[in-house]
């Protein structure tokens, strides 16, 4: 993440900024113990790459900070947020996410789906299932032209002009015969991998699913996703339903599917509707952030 003074004075980062992060425990608990004592909060630390003293006006400083959890805990979340309280400038994580102050951010989260689960998202919640079944047909034969995407009815990809650099099928056209592959030897094996995203390399769009693999157990399919951005409102819905969709073209009955996500974030533009969302209205439309 990084922090912008803006403010020509000496000030120190530790005390221009302030990183808070919280472990709360959600537990659903049934119980003929009124007395029972449910711990639901879990030590951890946080430690820093040295940073300098000093900041001028206009210079840019990388922070660098890892959680240390004590144990691995279930349906845990981690958040983090942070407090100005001298000179002026912003903080950005380095996906590009600016902070305000004192608003809370998910930190990598970890997602488990079961096949009931994904039942109750599709049937339960309004998705764009045609058209993100006919994205995934163009990212799987590798189409760059977003006039194809256009053709069917999909304009979120408008943005990037006429051709998608370095994006989502650049590397979903490498799917097909990695699925044959898995279909063909159904090996308990770790080296079923999809990687995506080359970094330094120039992008329009680059895909914010990082790498998808596949795994055997016991004759059964568990797919593992890493996201290293991930827009709760629009991104993450149709990166599950892709998900689903490409496990339904291996020859496996599914266990389950697990995403871990490196940042989750709501963008401003959607926070009221959002609100709207978790008071009840589900037929609120989220907005494209570009």
């Amino acid at each position: 993440m990084n922090i912008l003074n803006n403010k020509n004075k000496r000030t120190s980062i530790f005390k221009a900024l302030a990183l808070c992060l919280f472990a709360a425990m959600l537990l659903t608990l049934a119980s003929c113990d009124d007395d029972m004592d449910i711990q639901q909060s879990y030590p951890f630390t946080v430690e820093t790459m040295p940073v300098p003293n000093k900041v001028t006006k206009g210079q840019t400083v990388e922070i660098r900070c890892e959680l240390k959890k004590t144990g691995d805990f279930a349906n845990t979340l981690y958040t983090i947020r942070y407090f100005q309280f001298e000179g002026e400038g912003t903080l950005k994580m380095d996906n590009g996410i600016t902070f305000l102050p004192n608003d809370r951010y998910l930190l990598n989260e970890q997602l488990t789906l079961l096949p009931a689960d994904l039942l109750d998202i599709f049937e339960g919640h309004t998705i764009a299932r045609k058209k993100l079944k006919n994205e995934l047909q163009l990212f799987m034969r590798g189409e760059r032209n977003v006039e194809k995407y256009r053709e069917a009815g999909i304009n979120w990809w408008d943005y990037c002009g006429s051709i998608l650099v370095n994006s989502y099928p650049t590397y979903f056209e490498k799917l097909p015969p990695l699925i044959e592959r898995i279909n063909r030897e159904k090996r308990n094996s770790k080296n079923y991998i999809l990687f995506l995203g080359s970094t330094g390399t120039e992008s329009n769009q680059a895909p914010c699913l990082s790498l998808v693999q596949f795994q055997i157990e016991q004759g059964e399919l568990v797919m593992t996703a890493y996201q290293r951005s991930s827009d709760a409102n629009l991104g993450l819905p149709a990166d599950i339903y892709h998900l689903y969709l490409i496990s339904r073209q291996i020859e496996l009955p599914l266990k389950s599917i697990t995403l871990n996500l490196g940042n989750v974030h709501i963008y401003e533009n959607n926070i009221d509707k959002t609100e709207q969302l978790l008071a009840g209205n589900e037929n609120v439309k989220f907005e494209l952030n570009v």
